[in-house]
């Protein structure tokens, strides 16, 4: 769980798939004293675990999110349906 824009403790990108990130450089961050210039915030994230999977995001916590954005709707359900199988992709950690 997300605290603010902090990272779980012991997160690492070398454990799983970061599939969004907020880009500081492009991003307005004045007013957001907890979020630093070049900072790593990762949003979104996938993994595999046993043989299991895992689907993060941080996204979706206003109701105009939820009914009115394509976009972040696409993301949720693909997300789910690729954890429970349903849909292809590479979980192979990038790194930083």
């Amino acid at each position: 769980i997300l605290f603010g824009n902090r990272i779980p403790l012991g997160f690492s990108r070398n454990r799983v798939r970061v599939l969004l990130s907020i880009d500081t450089e492009a991003t307005d961050i004045s007013g957001l004293e907890e979020i630093q210039l070049g900072g790593d915030y990762p949003q979104s994230w996938v993994q595999d675990f046993g043989k299991g999977r895992s689907f993060y995001t941080s996204l979706g916590h206003r109701d105009d999110i939820w009914s009115n954005d394509p976009v972040f709707r696409a993301h949720l359900i693909g997300g789910i349906r690729w954890a429970l199988g349903l849909e292809d992709g590479d979980a192979t950690p990038l790194g930083r």
